[in-house]
């Protein structure tokens, strides 16, 4: 799990480069518990040990650390800032395949050697690589294999109690009375106020939030936001 600190401490952007750097650094091998006579473990033990323990596994010890947060006080949840960020996938556009139908296999799909003037959507194509990443990206921006992070975040401690990951197509606005719940069930606290983007402007969302007595500073974007 050490290693795994790391990585994402110090953005270090694959297993093989962690290990590396965990190899000449000093201050990496006290974390990590070794001498500098021990081994530092091959690049492939991490990939077995994240795919072992499972995502899972990894919520129960995110969801833990923020109950004991709470019990020391530092997360009261009362007042929340949500937000999405697009995070590149580990996939090229040139692994796009067209849809498998009548039978046909992902794995022995070939994608083409150009990509060039291909139209490209997330309706009729797929990675062969990473085959839950989607096509998005901002508006006048080349789109990406990507996945989405919507984060919840406690106003006053500014600490995540909630990362949420979707394909990249998915937008803000559609998952957020779902954290909403989520949150208040895990963590059994009172969300009172929530603030975000525009993005999450659509009007069933302003009109829960109201529903629900939840204070929101969230502006209209949406044509069907009304008059709230």
């Amino acid at each position: 799990m050490n290693y795994l600190v790391i990585i994402f401490l110090y953005d270090i952007e694959s297993d093989r480069q962690a290990c590396e750097e965990i190899h000449y650094n000093l201050a990496y091998r006290w974390f990590c518990r070794l001498t500098l006579e021990d081994d530092v473990p091959d690049h492939s033990s991490l990939s077995k040990i994240r795919d072992r323990l499972g995502e899972e596994t990894f919520k129960k010890i995110f969801d833990q650390i923020i109950k004991v947060c709470i019990e020391k006080k530092l997360v009261t949840g009362s007042k929340v800032m949500m937000d999405g960020s697009i995070v590149k996938a580990d996939a090229a556009l040139k692994s796009i395949v067209d849809r498998p139908k009548n039978g046909e296999n992902l794995k022995d799909l070939v994608p083409p050697k150009y990509i060039k003037d291909r139209k490209l959507g997330n309706k009729n194509q797929i990675s062969k690589t990473d085959p839950d990443s989607t096509l998005a990206g901002k508006v006048g921006e080349p789109k990406r294999l990507a996945f989405k992070v919507h984060d919840t975040i406690d106003r006053d401690s500014r600490i995540v109690i909630d990362a949420h990951v979707t394909t990249g197509a998915d937008v803000e606005g559609k998952v957020m009375m779902g954290r909403i719940d989520h949150i208040e069930k895990t963590f059994s606290f009172k969300i009172e106020e929530v603030t975000a983007d525009r993005g999450y402007g659509y009007g069933e969302n302003l009109q829960a939030l109201q529903d629900r007595k939840i204070t929101s500073f969230v502006p209209r974007f949406h044509s069907d936001a009304g008059e709230r």
